[in-house]
């Protein structure tokens, strides 16, 4: 540090070099030595320094902002930005007051940025600029010599063509001040091969014979015609540049959060001045402090700023640009794709207005967004020539929007690769969105567990990214209503893929504007090559033994039946993948961590008059393992299967579920559907486990915590050698573990591995090429499930391999008191999942935090690992039902910090009857954890907990203890791993009252 402050640069790197072989795991010693290497100008040194630092402890502030200079020197003015963005957050999480030197080369940055664009979007509209003059020219050209060939026709044919020619010649001279040596040639060229013109020998010396006044004043219109196209494009690219150029507003009104115009200006106690919107979700999202005065606040001292406002007001007046809020997606407009979409399809010569017209069009279009153009990413597909192919599919239909659903034909929540059209058109991976095309732009909504994923992963050039749920961000129906409002253009999907209920949404809000969704084929797979997309998953159907299902099909059709017959339905159709398959007691392998098969069925309430009528892929299914009493047809007959029980006059109450197919629905008579549409009889059944398959999801726990605790104890031990493992080895370790235990078959999801910060992304999917390692200093949580012949399970733990800090202890200890206050919940029948979430979260509560997701989900038995009608999240659904016993749900309370740490327990449990005394004959049940898996003991706070739920802690632990010992025997790393977690905590450190708010 010395030889720094001396500007002895080379002898502080080579101190740091020796201070880096003593203890590798200092996070200041690279960041120091990178701040040595920015002196001397050396960048990638600066870069390998910089990344050390922060796969140590992702949350180094410098780190971040010296990597942000390492990309302005590279000129990779996005990647600078958003590191330098992840630096001035971390300043406020950590309260440091070096932020004004990060928002200095933040601003650098984006200038630099602006500038690039700025210079790329000036020569393209040159070159435009050049292409549509040289049009206007050529048009002139070709009208003066139509003009010209008929003046020559109707002169004398004997006179001199020659004499003509030098008459036109003084005439161009005279119009333009110049000889235009082009059109001379091309007039010389129009009078030696016109064959109507007499072309005969005549004397040089005729030259000045009188010019035709009607001719004269004919090419002197059609030049004036060109000048004024000409003047109005300069006028059109002057207003656009006008448009287009910086907004500059002035700092006094920038927020210091958003680095946005104050539209709604608030001041604090302590004389600084903030956008409402930003300060209320800074408080909200990071903590009860003012970022800059880091003084305790809350929302209630936050006070109008009249005074700016007034002054915002103005600016706003006067500046027009100002008045749209900025959206927070970029809308990017290319020319050449407008042309495209809207051209004629047949060539006209003269479109020159048309052209100006689009111009002016496309140019209005980016008022009121966010112009800031994106840099495509390695990591990004490049759709240009996909979207012109369904756009020219589009116009086949006589439509002008087109959605594309994430869902295959039965709503699955999970797709094969086949069935994934919306990846392949957008390039995004995600489980969750949904895709929407017009004619003159595109977008993708996903929700917030995906916006990192989509900005990865979105072609950004041809596509909008929009935020959904984000504040200004419109709803797919909105969006598409506004798209289409006081235009001619229908909107257009494929209602094989689009549930009812979202159909019946849309076209409510679309009766608004006079219009209706219409259906079309699948335009994705019209365009999509045959040689490039997967092939379809037909893998063979097998039976899923009585020793695992519990009941017979004729039982399970017994109830089904009875269950319709109690709604007052003559049929049920079924298109859920889940439904079919416990239904027939069949099990396949078409869908990703699913045992599922393509199929349809169709059950009449009198089934033994009118067989159930399964319909699948026969290759698929051998006729031995036909169900009795079923009759198996061919998936490709079903429609018209559906089309003939419709028209059924004997058939009059047909049962739909909500999530059913539009284009089943749109094939049944209304008069026919029992409404309103409801939960499948099927759904509702199989929800409540029988006898076998409550033992089967018990008994499979053991299997899975063995798994998981060899998993664990493996690496436990790496890391104690020094071992580097990262996200994906650790998964693919974990599946290997997974692989030796009886009955299992294939994960139950794609499991979620992530260390550090990106625990914080609730969904995140770690790929072996940016998979981040694993360290002590670091959180790790993996959520993994297992299908097993007799079980799925779904369980999430969050461990530390070191030291962890104060908060990520604290946020651990609350989440583990909300999984034990949902867990002891006793509760009367009839009361909705959605009543206990706050139970999930009032520990929580008491720290200022909470989480997005939902408290818990249904789980299925060798199917879904989500699975419907019950479930303990608090927004209302109209399709949940009461909990009732033999429901197997999720207890997964969690804390995410952005860019810090995430933390999310879960554990499979039971709901049972509870042995309380009733009252008024009122029955109640409780839950029974059935997750044999400890809790990870270095990250529980025991000050924070009550005697009674350390007593539950220790209880538990001392169980998983005695049942997973003796299944660990052999496996030292193991036991270890057991031992350690599960020893008593037996006393309460006292510690200081400190808050984390």
């Amino acid at each position: 540090n010395k030889h720094f402050l001396q500007k002895k640069y080379n002898d502080a790197i080579h101190c740091y070099n020796q201070a880096l072989k003593q203890n590798g795991e200092k996070a200041i010693y690279y960041v120091n030595r990178a701040l040595c290497y920015i002196k001397l100008k050396q960048w990638d040194k600066v870069y390998q320094d910089a990344r050390h630092c922060l796969d140590l402890d992702p949350n180094y502030i410098k780190a971040h902002a010296y990597l942000g200079q390492y990309y302005i020197e590279q000129q990779r003015y996005d990647e600078a930005i958003t590191y330098f963005k992840q630096a001035l957050e971390l300043c406020k999480i950590q309260n440091k007051n070096f932020g004004d030197e990060i928002q200095r080369l933040l601003r650098y940055a984006q200038k630099r940025r602006f500038s690039i664009m700025e210079h790329k979007r000036i020569e393209n509209e040159i070159s435009l600029q050049t292409y549509l003059r040289s049009l206007i020219q050529t048009d002139k050209e070709r009208r003066m010599q139509l003009r010209i060939e008929k003046y020559l026709e109707d002169k004398d044919p004997t006179q001199s063509s020659t004499n003509t020619l030098s008459i036109l010649k003084q005439f161009l001279s005279k119009i333009t001040n110049r000889h235009n040596q082009q059109i001379t040639t091309n007039l010389a060229s129009v009078v030696s091969v016109s064959p109507k013109v007499a072309t005969t020998t005549t004397h040089n010396n005729e030259m000045n014979v009188a010019i035709d006044q009607q001719l004269e004043q004919a090419l002197q219109d059609i030049e004036q015609s060109a000048d004024q196209s000409i003047n109005e494009m300069n006028t059109l690219f002057n207003e656009v540049d006008v448009r287009r150029k910086r907004r500059e507003i002035p700092e006094y009104l920038t927020c210091k959060l958003c680095y946005d115009l104050m539209r709604d200006p608030v001041i604090t106690p302590f004389g600084i001045t903030y956008c409402r919107s930003c300060i209320e979700e800074n408080l909200y999202k990071v903590s009860h402090l003012d970022p800059i005065a880091n003084k305790p606040l809350v929302v209630d001292q936050l006070v109008n700023n009249l005074v700016l406002k007034e002054i915002v007001e103005k600016f706003i007046k006067e500046n027009e640009w100002a008045k749209i809020r900025p959206q927070r997606f970029a809308i990017q407009y290319s020319t050449r794709l407008v042309l495209q979409a809207f051209l004629p399809k047949e060539p006209v010569l003269d479109m020159l207005h048309f052209v100006l017209v689009l111009i002016a069009i496309a140019s209005s279009f980016s008022d009121g967004v966010n112009t800031n153009q994106c840099t495509p990413l390695s990591t990004q597909k490049n759709t240009s020539t996909i979207l012109a192919q369904i756009r020219q599919e589009m116009q086949k239909e006589d439509i002008g929007l087109y959605v594309v659903f994430a869902d295959d034909e039965h709503g699955s929540e999970y797709t094969q690769a086949y069935d994934k059209r919306r990846d392949w058109l957008t390039g995004f991976r995600g489980s969750a969105g949904t895709a929407v095309v017009s004619l003159r732009t595109a977008a993708l909504w996903t929700d917030s567990r995906y916006f990192t994923q989509a900005e990865e992963q979105l072609d950004c050039a041809n596509w909008l990214l929009m935020r959904d749920r984000d504040p200004g961000v419109p709803t797919i129906i909105d969006w598409i209503v506004s798209e289409l409002n006081q235009t001619a253009l229908r909107p257009g999907t494929t209602a094989v893929f689009t549930s009812t209920s979202w159909w019946t949404s849309a076209n409510s809000a679309l009766k608004i504007i006079g219009k209706e969704l219409r259906s079309v084929e699948d335009l994705v797979s019209r365009i999509w090559p045959s040689s490039e997309r997967p092939k379809e998953l037909q893998g063979q159907i097998f039976t899923h033994d009585i020793e695992y299902a519990g009941e017979t099909v004729a039982q399970k059709l017994n109830r089904t039946t009875a269950e319709m017959k109690r709604l007052g339905a003559t049929t049920a159709v079924i298109s859920a993948l889940d439904e079919t398959a416990w239904l027939f007691n069949l099990r396949g392998t078409d869908i990703p961590f699913n045992p599922f098969f393509k199929s349809y069925a169709i059950i009449h309430a009198d089934y033994q008059v009118n067989q159930p009528e399964l319909f699948v892929n026969l290759a698929q299914l051998n006729v031995s393992q036909y169900p009795p009493g079923v009759r198996v047809f061919n998936n490709s007959i079903f429609w018209s299967r559906l089309n003939q029980i419709s028209t059924n006059a004997s058939i009059n109450r047909i049962m739909l579920n909500t999530k059913i197919s539009q284009a089943i629905l749109n094939l049944i008579p209304e008069n026919k559907l029992l409404l309103p549409l409801s939960n499948s009889p099927v759904q509702r059944i199989k929800a409540r486990k029988n006898a076998k398959e409550r033992k089967g999801m018990q008994d499979c726990q053991l299997r899975d915590a063995v798994a998981r605790m060899k998993h664990l104890g493996w690496l436990e031990k790496q890391l104690d050698e020094g071992k580097s493992i990262n996200e994906t080895q650790s998964s693919d370790q974990l599946l290997v573990y997974q692989q030796q235990q009886d009955r299992f078959q294939f994960p139950s999801f794609r499991a979620i591995t992530a260390s550090g910060d990106r625990a914080a992304i609730v969904h995140y999917s770690a790929a072996p090429e940016t998979a981040q390692l694993i360290t002590k200093n670091k959180v790790y949580l993996l959520d993994a499930g297992s299908q097993y012949l007799d079980c799925t399970t779904d369980i999430t733990r969050t461990h530390h391999f070191g030291v962890p800090k104060d908060l990520e202890k604290r946020a651990y200890t609350r989440v583990l008191q909300g999984v034990i206050d949902i867990a002891e919940a006793v509760f009367p029948t009839g009361t909705y999942g959605r009543s206990l979430d706050h139970l999930g979260r009032m520990s929580l509560y008491r720290d200022g935090m909470t989480f997005g997701h939902g408290v818990g989900h249904g789980i299925g038995h060798f199917l879904s690992v989500h699975e419907g009608p019950q479930r303990i999240a608090s927004p209302y659904n109209a399709l949940e039902e009461t909990l009732a016993d033999g429901v197997f749900l999720s207890d997964e309370p969690g804390f995410y910090k952005p860019g810090d740490f995430g933390i999310r327990i879960e554990n499979d449990m039971e709901v049972v009857l509870a042995n309380k005394s009733s009252y008024e004959n009122r029955q109640y049940l409780r839950f029974n954890t059935i997750t044999l898996l400890p809790y990870e003991r270095s990250l529980i706070d025991a000050s924070l907990l009550t005697n009674a739920q350390l007593n539950t802690i220790n209880q538990y632990h001392a169980k998983v203890r005695d049942i997973l010992e003796p299944l660990l025997q052999g496996d030292e790393a193991a036991l270890h791993a057991l031992h350690t977690r599960t020893a008593s905590i037996d006393s309460i450190p006292t510690i200081p009252n400190l808050s984390y708010i």
